[in-house]
C-alpha cells in the first residue's frame, strides 16, 4: 500500500528543488547565507536551499529518510560529469567479515534513492534534478566488484609492483571502480590478511565510486532538449 504521507514528502522536495532551477550557486549561497569559502559549497548551498524551502514535515523527511541521498553532480564540456562519485570509505575487517546480503554498500546501492541536482560550469547554474535508483542489471555488476576485492583482501591480493591495486574494477559493465578515498597517505586501516607481495599490514582507505561514463549516461537521460543546449552554445 503507498503512504501518501511519503509522496506528498517527495513531491515537496521536487517542488522546492523545481524552484532553484536556472539559480546559480552564488546566488543560492546569497540566498541561504553559505560562504563562498565553505568547503563542497554548491552541495552545502543545495542543500540548505532545500531544507528552508521545503514544509516541516519535508524537513524532517530530508533529515531523516533514510533511503533518500542527495547528490550533485558537476557538469563540464558537453554535459559530462567533471569526476567519478564517491561513497563512504569502507572497513576492511569489516568488509572480510560480511557477505554480500548483509553489507551496507549493498543497502547503499540497492536500497537508496539518490536525488540528483546537477549543475554547468559555465555560471555555475543548476540544470535538472531527478530521481534514481541502480537498475538491478548495474547492481548485479557492483557485487561482482565487491566479491572480486573481498576475495582479494582475503588472499593477501591487494599490493602490486606499483602499490596498492588502483581503480580495481570488474570488466564488462562499467558502473563502478574501488579506489582511494582518504585525507593523505597516512589515512590507513588494517588489512585483514597481510598483503603476500609486500607483507604490508595496512592500506589507505577505499571507497566505491560511480565511473564517471556512467554518471554521464544517467544525466544525459534526464536533461532536456533546452538544457543539453547548454553545452552546444
Amino acid at each position: 500500500m503507498i503512504d501518501i504521507s511519503f509522496l506528498r514528502q517527495f513531491s515537496a522536495l521536487i517542488q522546492a528543488a523545481e524552484q532553484i532551477r536556472g539559480k546559480s550557486i552564488r546566488e543560492i549561497q546569497a540566498l541561504t547565507g553559505v560562504p563562498s569559502s565553505s568547503k563542497s559549497k554548491s552541495y552545502l548551498a543545495i542543500l540548505t536551499y532545500l531544507r528552508q524551502n521545503l514544509p516541516m514535515e519535508g524537513l524532517s523527511f530530508l533529515q531523516s529518510y533514510a533511503d533518500l541521498s542527495l547528490k550533485t553532480i558537476h557538469l563540464g564540456k558537453e554535459g559530462r560529469p567533471k569526476e567519478s562519485m564517491s561513497f563512504s570509505s569502507f572497513d576492511f575487517l569489516r568488509l572480510s567479515q560480511e557477505s554480500w546480503d548483509s553489507s551496507p554498500i549493498r543497502e547503499d546501492f540497492s536500497q537508496n534513492f539518490w536525488f540528483f541536482v546537477t549543475f554547468s560550469n559555465k555560471e555555475p547554474i543548476i540544470l535538472t534534478h531527478f530521481f534514481y535508483r541502480l537498475p538491478k542489471e548495474d547492481l548485479l555488476a557492483v557485487r561482482d566488484l565487491y566479491e572480486g576485492f573481498r576475495r582479494k583482501l582475503l588472499e593477501g591480493d591487494v599490493y602490486s609492483e606499483k602499490g596498492f591495486v588502483p581503480c580495481f574494477r570488474i570488466e564488462g559493465r562499467q558502473v563502478a571502480h574501488i579506489r582511494p578515498h582518504a585525507r593523505n597517505k597516512d589515512d590507513v586501516l588494517s588489512l585483514p590478511v597481510p598483503d603476500k607481495r609486500t607483507g604490508r599490514t595496512t592500506a589507505t582507505k577505499q571507497a566505491f565510486w560511480l565511473d564517471k561514463e556512467y554518471l554521464a549516461r544517467i544525466v544525459l537521460e534526464n536533461l532536456s532538449p533546452t538544457e543539453k543546449e547548454v553545452f552546444q552554445s
